[in-house]
Formats: C-alpha cells, sequence, structure tokens
C-alpha cells in the first residue's frame, strides 16, 4: 500500500463532498452558536442540531459508498492502477475529514460553553464522540463490502435504535450500575483506549475484506 495513492483517492473522495461539507459547516456553526450563546431550551436547539448533523453524516458517508457500486463509478476506479486496500483506505481518510466538521464544531461549544460542560462531562462527549466516530467507520465497511443499500441502512438503523434507547433497553437500575463502573477517570480512559483499539481492528477488518473481495464491479 502506497500512502501517495491513499492520499490521491482521499482528495478525490473529498471533491466529491465539496458540495455537501459546507452545508454540514454551516449547520454545526448554527449549532454551535446556539449551544454556546443561547440559555436554558435555546442550549438545548444547538444540541440537537449537532447530533442531528452527526446521525446525517452517519447515513450519506455509507449512502455515497453503495452509489459508487451501483453506478460503476468504483469499477472505474478500480481499473486504475490502484489496489483494493488502497481505495479502503482513501475512503476512510475521507470519512474521518468529514467527521473533523461536526468534532470540531463539538469541541469548540464545549470549550466555550459552561452551560455544556454543566450538562456533559468532558469525559461523555470524548467517548460518545468516539462511539459515533466507530459507527460510522463500520457502517462504510458494510456500505464498501455488502454492496448493498437494505444491508447497509439496516444495519444502521438497527444500531441508532439501540444507541438511542440504550438506558431504555437497560432500564434504570442497570443503567445506573453501568456509569457506576465507569465513574472513575481510570475507567473512562480505559474504556476511550479500548474504542479506540477497537476502531483501529475495525479500520483493518474493512481493508482486509476489501482487499479479499472477489468482484469490484
Amino acid at each position: 500500500m502506497r500512502i501517495s495513492r491513499v492520499w490521491f483517492m482521499a482528495r478525490a473522495e473529498i471533491q466529491l463532498l465539496r458540495r455537501v461539507l459546507p452545508v454540514y459547516a454551516a449547520l454545526v456553526t448554527t449549532g454551535t452558536v446556539l449551544a454556546t450563546a443561547g440559555e436554558g431550551p435555546i442550549v438545548g436547539m444547538g444540541l440537537s442540531l449537532l447530533l442531528a448533523t452527526s446521525i446525517g453524516i452517519c447515513f450519506h458517508i455509507p449512502i455515497l459508498a453503495v452509489q459508487d457500486a451501483i453506478g460503476r463509478t468504483r469499477a472505474f476506479t478500480m481499473s486504475l492502477p490502484v489496489l483494493p486496500s488502497e481505495y479502503a483506505a482513501g475512503k476512510l481518510a475521507a470519512t474521518v475529514v468529514a467527521c473533523l466538521v461536526p468534532a470540531c464544531a463539538a469541541a469548540i461549544t464545549y470549550a466555550t460553553s459552561p452551560h455544556v460542560r454543566e450538562i456533559i462531562p468532558m469525559e461523555m462527549t470524548v467517548l460518545v464522540g468516539l462511539l459515533w466516530l466507530t459507527v460510522v467507520v463500520q457502517s462504510l465497511g458494510t456500505a464498501l463490502i455488502s454492496e448493498s443499500m437494505g444491508m447497509t441502512m439496516t444495519v444502521l438503523g438497527v444500531e441508532m435504535f439501540i444507541l438511542t434507547n440504550l438506558g431504555t433497553l437497560l432500564g434504570p437500575e442497570r443503567s445506573a450500575r453501568l456509569l457506576g463502573l465507569f465513574a472513575a477517570p481510570g475507567a473512562r480512559l480505559l474504556l476511550a483506549g479500548g474504542m479506540i483499539l477497537f476502531l483501529l481492528v475495525i479500520a483493518l477488518t474493512i481493508l482486509r475484506g476489501f482487499h479479499r473481495k472477489q468482484s469490484y464491479a
């Protein structure tokens, strides 16, 4: 795998996102302003806008990957002197760049808004961000390997349902017990390290799985 080819594929993918990234930037900027400058319900509106934008990215990235396969853009790209792993790595790199838009907005919001810091602890913000990035990368992997819009949306929909209703599914007692396990700073750091390692394993699995595919048409 050559870094220059991965960078070339990532730049091409970012070029395809050139129109939607400013939209994401405008949405997260608006959400950041509302969350940092507002009070009471206005703060909640800003956080909701940031959350909605993040969910939109979760769906947008894998949809583009499936459309590449359906529209035979992938078949043309794979006819070039590019390894399958380089193609997949370029997709992953472009995905990370796209995720930096809401991530930067979240960092600015947290750093400048005392209201947000009172509502959400810093460690929880980092853990939620890592969990969100894991979902985005995993959904991209599902789209790349399955080439199926139905399967990709089903898997992503199930994940979103579980994550957004985790407290309800576990119940108040189990939820309180789970939060108590990670009350210590050391436990939160260990969890964050584990999530980063899990994210790297997912990325490597995607690269290996896509490289072993028999057809890229």
